[in-house]
């Protein structure tokens, strides 16, 4: 029996990808777990002979990374490295190699043992670990990622029904999805300007960097604030939903739109669902365009300022460009009498096609491959721990980890009255069961799948 490991930082962007990639991995030899870093990088030492795909038992939300990463080797563990942000940044490509330099040093993947694996978003990034990891060279492979092939035709499907309930609660839409942490960090200002988001004080090169992000950050926020606006008051009958980043504050959309009818600001549910159900997705700099582009939902890229060395540029490529609020509006005037608005194919010399993999191959296919290899290399051995030993593990951990959650629990409702978000909900046995219902319908794959507790799910075949 082999165990995979699928951790989950950002529930409403990762676990339909990881659902769907779990399902594809299975077979009558193997289990697959499912949940939260923290509860996941605790199974160390209860399962065996497997695979860990992600990066976070390398780097986990805790001091202890180097404790887990040994005892899940001792016990048979091989690591598919695969990063959830790994290719939509801002910036030339001097820049982009900044956030794979620290991706290198704060997720130490140049200490991987020969077996591991590095899987890249898209063949720059491969160029860059083989170059700088060359003990790793032949260990690394472009992938993509799961969740953009959600967005495949083959695929896309499994947003329908939210799609169709969004569509009857809102009628026809706008989704304006935004990528503004710097500006309007959940954490407040401290937050960004902490080592946490990657600011150093003594480093001159980081620090002018990191200033000029956030007041990229800055502009963009008060220009997408009253684009907003002035779309609600130009399209009356339109609705407009704004989905803010999940680093971003929702209180602030909350209150800067307070009392427009037809604006709402909210963070529900699956992206995918709300790009299929819109009629047209803006942006600026967020990897949802990416996305859209793949679901042939037209994708308004706003591009306001000509000069802009820090924009995130490998996303704002794609779609319409709109230099102005006019185009913008131009742009969305179909709508008015019915019409759709028009969809701009990818250019054929984009830089996303060079850092995005899935334009080009299916990141669920290459690391379906990679397992069956890594797995076919693993030696036999010990068996994992039971089910019920599991979810007794699971338990225990509930009991003794009270106290803190309780702790959490009302720093959580704190931010929540000022309408804050959180990355990682706890799992309910109805939505569970829900998307995967609709997984299995998908794939015609049965799945028993179990909940070990409130942050792991276990997957076997029937």
């Amino acid at each position: 029996m082999n165990d995979i490991l699928l951790p989950v930082e950002t529930t409403n962007r990762e676990l339909d990808a990881k659902l769907l990639l779990g399902t594809r991995l299975l077979n009558p030899e193997r289990r697959v777990f499912i949940g939260s870093i923290r509860r996941l990088n605790r199974l160390a030492g209860l399962v065996k002979n497997g695979i860990y795909l992600g990066p976070w038992a390398m780097s986990p939300p805790d001091r202890h990374w180097e404790t887990y990463y040994a005892q899940f080797k001792r016990d048979g563990f091989s690591f598919l490295y695969l990063v959830e942000e790994g290719g939509v940044w801002t910036g030339d490509e001097t820049d982009w190699k900044i956030p794979l330099e620290q991706t290198i040093s704060g997720d130490h993947i140049d200490r991987l043992a020969p077996d591991d694996w590095i899987c890249a978003w898209g063949d720059f990034q491969a160029d860059y670990y083989r170059r700088r990891i060359p003990q790793m060279a032949a260990r690394v492979r472009v992938t993509g990622h799961p969740r953009f092939d959600l967005y495949a035709s083959s695929n896309r499907k499994f947003f329908a029904e939210d799609a169709e309930r969004i569509r009857k609660q809102y009628g026809p839409f706008v989704l304006i999805n935004t990528n503004m942490g710097y500006a309007n960090n959940q954490r407040g200002i401290e937050n960004t300007f902490s080592k946490a988001f990657w600011y150093d004080a003594n480093d001159s090169a980081l620090r002018f960097r990191h200033l000029a992000i956030w007041q990229d950050s800055m502009r963009t926020l008060a220009a997408v604030v009253h684009l907003v606006h002035r779309l609600s008051a130009e399209f009356p009958k339109l609705n407009f939903i704004l989905r803010p980043h999940p680093s971003e504050s929702l209180a602030f959309y909350k209150a800067v739109f307070s009392g427009v009818k037809n604006i709402h600001a909210l963070h529900e549910g699956s992206v995918g669902a709300w790009i299929m159900a819109s009629e047209a997705l803006i942006h600026d700099g967020c990897t949802t365009a990416i996305e859209a582009q793949l679901m042939d939902i037209p994708v308004l890229s706003l591009a306001f300022e000509s000069q802009r060395p820090m924009e995130i540029r490998i996303a704002n490529e794609l779609g319409l460009r709109c230099e102005s609020p006019a185009e913008v509006i131009q742009a969305l005037r179909p709508l008015t009498s019915g019409e759709k608005v028009r969809c701009t194919p990818i250019p054929p010399h984009s830089a996303a096609k060079r850092l995005i993999g899935n334009f080009s191959t299916s990141a669920l296919d290459t690391l379906g491959a990679m397992v069956d290899e890594s797995l076919a290399a693993t030696r036999g051995g010990e068996k994992g721990s039971t089910t019920t030993r599991l979810r007794l593990h699971e338990q225990a951990g509930a009991i003794s980890a009270f106290p803190q959650k309780m702790v959490r629990e009302f720093r959580s409702r704190l931010k929540d009255r000022a309408g804050e978000h959180k990355k990682f909900y706890r799992f309910r046995f109805a939505d569970i069961d829900q998307r995967m219902r609709r997984i299995m319908q998908m794939t015609g794959t049965r799945v028993q799948w179990t909940l070990l507790g409130s942050e792991v799910i276990s997957l076997t075949k029937r």
